[in-house]
Formats: structure tokens, sequence, C-alpha cells
């Protein structure tokens, strides 16, 4: 029983924080105050002669380079590379570790879908079509390359006039 006591005490105590350091207080030891703090309004602009009210000039923001869309952006030059030396494990790996880094861009997972087309994975390369079709929301341009990703599915598996159709929607002009 002592023993159990002594060992719900420890425990109790390695729960409590550590005290906090004390200032000294006292006649002798105060603290310095501090300075006040004085808020001033910042002044208006002058009003320019000759200009009435205009309307504030809206500028659309550049999209931010982040440093996860170069990586990703690498990893796709990779995954080039390796697919035109006719690499398609090192493209798919390459693609596999862009996901990793940006798991929710459609263009990533279209580009998956191809590379697993050419090496004959087919099943694979509709799941990852659907993907991307599913991720690709109001952005066309990832709209785009999902549907080109399910049109090179359909002419590979021999629905070549479905595979026309998806390109003839999705045809640049």
């Amino acid at each position: 029983m002592k023993h159990l006591l002594i060992l719900s005490l420890v425990i109790l105590g390695g729960c409590m924080s550590a005290p906090t350091p004390r200032q000294p207080t006292g006649p002798g030891h105060s603290a310095p105050p501090s300075p006040p703090v004085v808020e001033r309004p910042l002044p208006a602009p002058a009003p320019q002669p000759g200009a009435g009210p205009k309307a504030p000039a809206v500028v659309a923001p550049e999209p931010a380079r982040s440093a996860s869309s170069d990586a990703t952006d690498s990893l796709v030059r990779l995954s080039e590379e390796a697919a035109k030396r006719g690499d398609h494990r090192s493209a798919i790996g390459a693609l596999e570790r862009a996901l990793r880094i940006d798991g929710r861009n459609a263009d990533l997972w279209a580009r998956l879908s191809v590379a697993c087309l050419r090496e004959g994975r087919v099943n694979l390369a509709r799941q990852y079509a659907n993907r991307a079709t599913t991720l690709a929301g109001p952005r066309v341009d990832w709209k785009r390359s999902a549907a080109l990703a399910v049109a090179a599915i359909e002419e590979h598996v021999g629905n070549y006039d479905e595979a026309e159709r998806i390109r003839a929607l999705y045809r640049r002009e």
C-alpha cells in the first residue's frame, strides 16, 4: 500500500507544471514601468486637384509560385524525359512523387494515367483518368488533360469513335 501511495504521488507530481520564476516584490524591488502606447491615426492622403472619385483599379494577382509547384514541375520534367527514353517505370515513379507533393492536381493524375497506359496497365490508367476527371473541377486546363487521358484509353482499347469524339470536344483552337 505504501508503494502504491508513493507511485501515485510521483505520477501526480510529474503532471504538475514547472513553477514560474517569481519577480522580487517589495519596497526595494519594483519593476520598471512599461512605456505608454500611443496610437496616432494615419493622415488621410491629400485629394488631387481635378480628380473625382475613381473606381479602384482591379488587377488580377499573379498566381504565386511555391516551392512545391517548383518541385512538381521538376518531377514532371523528369517524367517526360524518362518517357522519351522509353523508361515508363521511372516516368511513373516521378509522377507518383509529384502526387505526394500535390495530390489534388488533376493534371498530374492525367499524366500518370497516360504513363500507366504506355506501360500497358489499362485498368489502372482508367482509374487515374477518372480521378483526374473528378479533381478537375472548374479548371478548363485540367478538364482538358483529364479528357485527353480518357480519349487515349478509349483509343487503346479500340473505341476509336469515342476517342475522336472526346478529342473533338477538347481540341485547342
